[in-house]
């Protein structure tokens, strides 16, 4: 489960993944905003701007290898595939540009990735 700023407007939103590999979001309110099959279970989430945009994406960590990069409508806007079951996904600067954010991801072959979402 993550918290952040999705849409830009100040308020918190809330994303929480399910072992039925639905992820759920919801407003500052409670409201669902939508929910997306993920086709693997998510091992670990977070809300962070990865783009540079005024909005954040939501970022998932899932069994299936891929961590999953969705935008605050829900789309999938970036993927990346490793070599066993994503572990962790954390936002983070690594290139010295402080307009992006990078992500370092664990996988549990003993990989750690560095990526950054591109357009």
């Amino acid at each position: 489960m993550a918290t952040g700023d999705l849409e830009g407007d100040g308020r918190l939103e809330t994303a929480a993944a399910s072992r039925n590999y639905m992820l759920y979001v919801f407003d500052a309110d409670g409201t669902s905003l939508w929910s997306r099959n993920l086709l693997s279970s998510c091992r670990d989430v977070i809300i962070a701007d990865v783009m540079g945009e005024a909005a954040s994406e939501v970022i998932c960590a899932c069994e299936d290898g891929q961590v999953k990069v969705l935008d605050a409508a829900g789309n999938l806007v970036g993927w990346f595939q490793g070599g066993g079951w994503m572990r962790a996904v954390a936002a983070c600067e690594l290139d010295g540009n402080p307009v992006t954010k990078e992500l370092a991801v664990t996988c549990d072959d003993g990989s750690v990735y560095g990526l950054q979402v591109v357009e």
